[in-house]
């Protein structure tokens, strides 16, 4: 009988984000597909938990003096060679890294997949300019390239070997949870949502900012901040300068599906985004997106049609665009409903792991 095709999967990390998020709705659609799925991780989180508790095996590669140590790329090689898989796929820029070295050792094709540009948060520093010569240095030895975005570019890297495969989510059909809804007091108020790390690329400061802002000419609001990370504490404080603090909730969940039928509104203010998961999570369940994107082009939102384009990173901007949308229910609705409409024709997530099968098979042909 003929082995399942393996795919091991290595990844940076397994805390909350788009593309941990991503990992774990992935390998269950691999499974139902007659896959074999492996998950290394080089730093622990929840979605660790989660897959576990799915019935995955994870294996978690450490140093002995500190992570990227020998010590821990003989282990990595030693743990790649005993599973035998067909298939590296790796996410993120670390496990992109490491999983080229190991691929090129072993003989095992590799697909790297990036889900935003490279150092997205240190764009112009040291290290930056480290990683990129670094890319540079490996550009071949992976076999297949994904970007996630059709707005990404695949600089420095083999023409040949990059494709796009869009990122994709099931349908949203969660109703709203009303013990949710007296915990944070959402009752008869404009919810101004967002989902995602508390991290500087994020630009969270920008939100409460605008959300200060929207408050003085909309006070029944509050604005809900799904998420955790390095800069909590730091928001937190933020909040309470902005004399905002009673109207912000910090939401440390796993997943915020359940979070999003509590939305009017999900916002994303983000300094640079490949394509981001909660965006489309948010989309798919109806609540329309605003989005700061200078140029005013986005491969989802079209606006005025699906969601609202702010074109600037300012907060009088920002909260102009909010109350366009607390004054006007209608248009919340029509926005909304097109924003589901989009992510059901487009952004599907059972087309997205077609195109994931069909570059495995691919390899599987070298």
């Amino acid at each position: 009988m003929p082995r399942k095709k393996t795919i091991v999967h290595i990844i940076t990390s397994l805390k909350v984000g788009g593309a941990e998020a991503l990992l774990v709705e992935l390998v269950q659609a691999l499974r139902a597909k007659n896959y074999h799925n492996e998950i290394i991780y080089f730093h622990d989180g929840p979605n660790r938990q989660c897959l576990e508790q799915l019935g995955f095996k994870t294996t978690q590669i450490s140093g002995v003096i500190k992570l990227y140590d020998p010590i821990f790329f003989v282990r990595l090689i030693r743990i790649v060679k005993k599973l035998r898989p067909h298939v590296i796929h790796s996410s993120l820029w670390s496990a992109n890294v490491c999983a080229r070295l190991v691929g090129k050792l072993l003989r095992i094709p590799v697909l790297c997949a990036i889900h935003s540009q490279t150092n997205l948060a240190t764009i112009g520093t040291k290290n930056s300019r480290f990683r990129s010569i670094i890319d540079k240095l490996l550009a071949h030895w992976a076999q297949c390239y994904v970007l996630v975005s059709s707005q990404m570019n695949g600089f420095g890297l083999p023409h040949e070997k990059v494709i796009t495969i869009q990122n994709g989510v099931q349908l949203n059909k969660s109703t709203k949870n009303e013990t949710l809804t007296k915990q944070f007091n959402t009752n008869n108020c404009f919810v101004v949502g967002s989902v995602g790390r508390f991290s500087l690329v994020k630009n969270y400061s920008l939100l409460l900012e605008s959300f200060a802002v929207f408050l003085e000419s909309y006070t029944n609001s509050v604005l809900l901040l799904v998420g955790q990370g390095e800069l909590e504490q730091q928001l937190r404080k933020q909040a309470i300068q902005l004399g905002i603090a009673t109207k912000v909730h910090f939401i440390k969940a796993n997943k915020a599906t359940e979070y999003y039928p509590l939305f009017h509104c999900f916002v994303m203010t983000s300094w640079q985004e490949g394509l981001s998961i909660a965006l489309l999570e948010a989309m798919s369940a109806g609540v329309p997106p605003i989005i700061i994107k200078p140029d005013g082009k986005h491969e989802v939102v079209q606006s005025n049609n699906n969601g609202i384009l702010v074109n600037v990173y300012e907060s009088k901007s920002l909260a102009k665009s909010l109350l366009k949308l607390a004054q006007n229910p209608i248009l919340q609705e029509k926005l909304g409903r097109a924003a589901a409409l989009t992510i059901e024709s487009e952004f599907s997530f059972s087309k997205m792991v077609e195109q994931y099968q069909r570059e495995y098979d691919k390899l599987l042909g070298q």
